[in-house]
């Protein structure tokens, strides 16, 4: 099994969550997908700790204004 770089990571993450969000929001989630999401949530939250964007300084504590997310290690989607 090849290692997920840490972007790769990132962009399953967010793919899984969005899909598993969906299936929330329409009340149509077993309780293992919600399970899931806190568990990705989690680990998404691991997996950023500690990155702050080259550009304008933002980090899982303090988003841009407006908010933002990762799109890569130490990029938020506000400067991409």
């Amino acid at each position: 099994m090849n290692a997920r770089t840490p972007k790769e990571h990132l962009t399953f993450l967010q793919e899984e969550m969005a899909e598993l969000r969906f299936a929330i929001n329409a009340s149509v989630a077993t309780p293992a997908q919600k399970a899931l999401y806190e568990s990705d949530e989690k680990t998404l939250l691991a997996l950023t700790t500690g990155w702050e964007c080259e550009h304008c300084g933002c980090t899982n504590e303090r988003a841009c204004p407006g908010g933002c997310s990762w799109v890569d290690v130490n990029l938020c989607s506000a400067c991409d």
